[in-house]
């Protein structure tokens, strides 16, 4: 492991772990994308640290899933399913046994917003939130805007993807654990005052209403309003 991600990885206890360190360095050379990178996949690792013992999760499963959720992804392929799952199954067979490796995979298809199938299971719920802290805050707004470089997307039509993406989340009721909820607050708070911000800047009306629409949908009508205000008076 190199030192930069360790500076991440705080998990040493499961790094240990001979067989979870070896999915860590397969791993790390099946990501191809600059805005899933690898260095994405090890945040969400330690962002279930965090959050499994809220639910009761086995971070064992939230580990090898966190690190192996993203494989394969490509930035151009942000609208499609990647099915990851058999190459998740050949990676781990031999390592783990076959009802680990199933629930790891079901952690995996159902981590995304986008998922055609709800996140139930502690481990699926852990992995859903780790992802999507990793995807707010400034982390989230750079990767973001990695990705919109990449596909060529003015600010216009980046905005709209965002907003997009955050209308997706809500959709699946944002965050559902309670830590989750705890950590993404502050995390949310500054997306969002970014995204508003920039949509001011650029005149871009429209933006800016559906952003706020979504930021109250999240945080409720009462909380929303304290936010909105709070973002105009500080940006």
């Amino acid at each position: 492991m190199q030192l930069s991600d360790k500076k991440v990885f705080n998990m040493a206890v499961y790094m240990s772990d001979p067989v979870i360190n070896s999915v860590y360095e397969e791993a790390r050379i099946k990501y191809c994308s600059a805005s899933h990178d690898f260095s994405h996949a090890v945040r969400v690792a330690d962002h279930c640290h965090s959050i499994a013992p809220s639910v009761s999760a086995d971070i064992r499963i939230c580990t090898v899933a966190a690190l192996l959720h993203d494989i394969g992804r490509s930035d151009r392929s942000e609208h499609e399913h990647f099915d990851s799952s058999e190459d998740v199954r050949k990676l781990l067979d031999g390592k783990f046994d076959p009802v680990f490796i199933g629930r790891v995979v079901k952690c995996i298809e159902r981590h995304s917003s986008s998922s055609l199938e709800f996140p139930e299971s502690p481990e699926e719920k852990t992995i859903f939130d780790a992802d999507k802290l990793d995807g707010y805050g400034y982390t989230g707004v750079a990767r973001f805007f990695t990705y919109a470089g990449e596909n060529r997307l003015d600010i216009k039509q980046a905005l709209n993807e965002a907003i997009r993406r955050m209308e997706s989340i809500e959709r699946r009721g944002s965050f559902l654990t309670p830590a989750g909820r705890r950590m993404g607050r502050s995390r949310a708070f500054r997306a969002f005052a970014y995204y508003l911000s920039l949509a001011r800047e650029f005149g871009l009306e429209d933006e800016e209403i559906r952003m706020r629409d979504v930021l109250i949908a999240s945080q409720g009508k009462i909380a929303g309003n304290i936010a909105l205000a709070l973002i105009k008076l500080l940006y």
